[in-house]
């Protein structure tokens, strides 16, 4: 084995920030870490944030090596794993808790006050190999590719949201606002449990519209009509639930106006901006707003097992791209050319 490896990394020479292939040491796994020979790796809208330097992700210090939604098989093992073994096919959790703050105190460890992310606060999967924790792993089952358990943090990101922080149930009236990832994910997984959903965007959505229609996921273009016009079409006036996924600040506020009273909205888009609500209708109605972050161990066993559920249908969500040429992906991404851009890892050179 070569002592280097090439890398996909954002960098930032003071005039311009831009994606690059560069080179580091293959590392060797401590106490307590496994060596993971990466086989396909996600493209996330904070990485596309993270590249873009928007003041969300200013905590990103560069050079630095993306990636936190990842599979990869087990390729050494240092002194004190017994949990993998060599070949184990895995996904790494990436939030990593402090297990001091009163977050973690009370059991919160995916909110922790002081969490560092794999490729945020230290390099993460666009490489060949990463060394690990051999506690942040999670055995893939048989039959789920390679590009599929890549989707598997995203995936567990919206089970949360859409069976943790909310309670969709079948029958329920599920608006989603957002057509990329998260909305598209969450959308997937309402339908799948038999609630009745549709996913909001813009005119610029047109391609993912194409693809989540092609998966049996109804989509609305919000431009030429209005939330309220589409509650009266397919809900009945109102919505049992709003999935905002959009990151805007203004989405909240239209979308709460279209959940029925006693109703929820869940936010999993992170604004840049202050969010508002309805008020007095948003009192009067008692209507419920959460924040969903990250993912719990729980949430990412849920996403495995609906992973392997949702089977061929999550696969269009899903577009490969040579790593070599990491801009393309990111640009698609950027311009909703596609849902979730995949890495095929093993192709860097």
């Amino acid at each position: 084995m070569n002592d280097s490896m090439k890398t996909v990394t954002v960098i930032d020479d003071g005039t311009e920030r831009r994606l690059a292939t560069g080179e580091a040491p293959i590392p060797d796994p401590g106490h307590g870490e496994v060596r993971l020979s990466v086989r396909a790796a996600g493209v996330c809208g904070s990485d596309v944030g993270a590249w873009k330097g928007k003041s969300v992700y200013d905590f990103v210090e560069t050079p630095r090596v993306l990636g936190h939604e990842y599979v990869g098989v087990v390729d050494a093992v240092g002194d004190g794993v017994a949990s993998v073994d060599p070949g184990d096919r895995v996904v790494e959790r990436p939030l990593y808790a402090c297990g001091v703050c009163r977050a973690c105190r009370h059991g919160d460890e995916h909110v922790c006050e002081n969490v560092e992310i794999a490729g945020f606060h230290f390099d993460g999967g666009f490489a060949p190999f990463r060394v690990v924790s051999a506690n942040a792993l999670h055995p893939v089952p048989d039959g789920v590719s390679d590009r599929r358990a890549a989707a598997t943090e995203p995936m567990a990101v919206s089970a949360r949201a859409i069976f943790d922080r909310a309670s969709v149930t079948p029958g329920d009236d599920v608006l989603v606002l957002g057509a990329g990832p998260m909305g598209a994910f969450s959308a997937l997984m309402a339908d799948h449990g038999n609630a009745n959903v549709v996913v909001g965007g813009l005119a610029a959505d047109r391609e993912r519209f194409d693809v989540l229609e092609r998966v049996g996921v109804a989509t609305v273009n919000l431009e030429p009509t209005s939330l309220s016009a589409v509650a009266a079409e397919v809900a009945d006036g109102a919505f049992d639930l709003l999935i905002d996924a959009t990151g805007s600040a203004s989405a909240l506020e239209g979308g709460l106006d279209v959940v029925r009273p006693a109703g929820e909205a869940v936010v999993i888009g992170i604004p840049g901006d202050a969010m508002g609500v309805p008020s007095p209708s948003f009192v009067r109605g008692e209507k419920r707003v959460s924040g969903s972050y990250g993912a719990t161990a729980a949430d990412f066993e849920r996403a495995l097992d609906l992973i392997g559920g949702l089977d061929a249908r999550l696969d269009p969500l899903l577009v490969g791209y040579d790593p070599n040429d990491p801009a393309a992906a990111f640009h698609d991404f950027a311009e909703g050319a596609v849902v979730k851009p995949v890495f095929d890892i093993p192709e860097l050179r």
